[in-house]
């Protein structure tokens, strides 16, 4: 294939000269594959989807079995690997966590063997992973650096991330550990804001616990910064580098939506109504992504009001 070249904005906002790329994605149809697939496309790579949705052009099928998208795979430059359960869809059943986990272990094991068994073209591995690899930590601030934490998502982070061993002599592989993005177009932002436009907004919980946070442009910038940023390997927290405890999230919520911030959630009735998926909102993590800015890479969003008024349109 020649080599194209494309003149374009980097992710730091300055001119530059693109080596096109042809990028493979996974999670296709999700909020932050869809962005990302515009963007990539926006500065002239071309980009090979795979959903187990049908998406127009696309390829359908399931990362963690074998198909004929493993073809495709081995003939592209880079790889960004989204797909998994939507930890949010359903009640945690000992069947729905076992989806969850395979999901994202089978896939990108799958994924890593391929690229593994076809060295060459392929330069660069973006597996997602989230900040829930640190378990519940109170308010430690943690780093890449930090240890794993316990707990059924922190296993299941572990796992997903080494679950790409086999592709590391053979591509640079790195692993965005994703925070709660928000995004108007869904995922966590409509329950957030939801209680508050009822009027019934409050802390959830003690309110102490922390929530890392990522403006979606910036998720989608800090992604076409690490396809292009050759020095950056291993993991890197994809997250605002402002933390924020639960009760300084609702009441910034409120200010921005001009509503009360009044009404708490015990955690016990949060227990009772959703199960095991209730620890997960009740701890928290005070991540900052200390690979990244050290790397060069900038925030636009790193203000949690200006992010919520821009998301809102307030």
């Amino acid at each position: 294939m020649a080599t194209r070249f494309t003149r374009r904005l980097t992710p730091l906002g300055s001119p530059a000269y693109h080596n096109a790329m042809n990028v493979f994605i996974t999670g296709a149809s999700g909020l932050v594959g869809s962005r990302l697939i515009a963007a990539l496309r926006d500065r002239g790579d071309s980009v090979v989807t795979l959903s187990r949705k049908p998406t127009p052009g696309g390829l359908v099928g399931d990362p963690a079995q074998p198909g004929s998208w493993q073809d495709a795979l081995a003939d592209c430059d880079a790889v960004v690997h989204l797909a998994g359960e939507n930890i949010f869809a359903h009640r945690w059943t000992a069947a729905f966590m076992q989806r969850i986990r395979d999901s994202r272990v089978n896939s990108t094991r799958l994924i890593a063997e391929t690229l593994a068994k076809t060295p060459g073209r392929t330069k660069v591995l973006i597996s997602a992973s989230a900040v829930g690899y640190y378990g519940n930590r109170g308010d430690e601030v943690l780093t890449e650096a930090s240890s794993p934490g316990s707990g059924f998502m922190a296993d299941v982070c572990r796992e997903w991330e080494t679950a790409a061993d086999p592709a590391r002599a053979a591509v640079r592989v790195v692993h965005p550990r994703l925070g709660i993005v928000l995004d108007p177009k869904g995922g966590a932002l409509p329950t957030l804001l939801r209680p508050y436009k009822l009027f019934a907004g409050g802390r959830i919980g003690s309110g102490r616990q922390f929530f890392s946070w990522i403006h979606h442009t910036d998720l989608t910038r800090l992604l076409l910064f690490a396809l292009d940023t050759a020095t950056l390997t291993g993991p890197c927290n994809a997250t605002s580098p402002n933390p924020v405890t639960n009760d300084t999230l609702g009441r910034t919520i409120g200010k921005v939506l001009h509503r009360p911030h009044w009404l708490p959630a015990p955690g016990f009735a949060l227990r009772l109504a959703l199960g095991k998926i209730a620890e997960s909102i009740l701890g928290g993590q005070r991540v900052l992504p200390q690979r990244l800015t050290d790397a060069g890479f900038t925030f636009r969003f790193a203000d949690l009001e200006a992010a919520l008024r821009d998301v809102t349109g307030r």
